[in-house]
């Protein structure tokens, strides 16, 4: 308890697509980021507390299984309600720095743990808050805090500039209209696969399908 403030649930709101203030949903942070388009807002009366403050890390405990553990941090200026089914975790910065207690949650390695505690049901999992406040996180001195951090800032900043590139990035041939013009069939062999039901053995030749083929690349796994 003494590694953050506040451990605590969203206000239970009505929301629309109008309001006096904005209210986070658990669409907000489906991207793993605090998406402010993706809130709702709300006319209810609200106290100060049930406003998100800088640096609030958002931590999705009702979702689908695959979809559970996900995090975001609030970095944002605009009053935004805390909404009902996302957790709401305040860092004490004396003891540990919100940047570093959010690369904590989004590792492999928490959330995997933090998984074992879901109770699932019909298309919806939970993780109730007792058994995420008694999951046990490494703190290091603030020094070392901040140096992960910077760290790991760096490389983020990185993977979004390739991210950017490859979203961005479309390959294109200036085509020549005087170059001669052959029909495919007289260059390469062009036919179907079977139709065939396959029946799967643990070895032999490999077999390609339509789920093979990704984002114009053959995957065999």
């Amino acid at each position: 308890d003494d590694l953050f403030l506040e451990i605590k649930n969203g206000k239970n709101v009505s929301q629309s697509d109008n309001g006096l203030f904005r209210v986070s949903r658990i669409e907000s942070i489906s991207k793993a980021v605090f998406n402010l388009d993706k809130t709702k807002w709300t006319s209810d009366n609200v106290k100060d507390e049930d406003f998100l403050k800088y640096q609030d890390i958002l931590f999705s405990h009702i979702n689908s299984i695959e979809h559970i553990g996900k995090t975001a941090i609030y970095e944002l200026s605009e009053k935004v309600v805390h909404g009902a089914n996302l957790l709401r975790f305040r860092a004490n910065s004396e003891i540990i720095l919100p940047k570093y207690a959010l690369y904590i949650f989004k590792s492999k390695t928490f959330i995997d743990f933090a998984k074992k505690f879901t109770n699932q049901a019909v298309n919806q999992a939970s993780i109730n808050t007792k058994s995420i406040k008694s999951i046990q996180i490494p703190v290091p001195s603030l020094e070392v805090q901040n140096q992960i951090v910077r760290e790991l800032d760096d490389y983020q900043k990185i993977i979004e500039g390739c991210r950017q590139v490859i979203e961005n990035y479309k390959p294109s041939i200036n085509i020549d209209l005087s170059w001669e013009k052959i029909e495919l069939n007289e260059i390469c062999e062009v036919r179907d696969g079977t139709h065939d039901s396959p029946k799967y053995v643990n070895d032999g030749y490999p077999l390609i399908t339509s789920k093979n083929v990704i984002d114009g690349s053959i995957y065999f796994e």
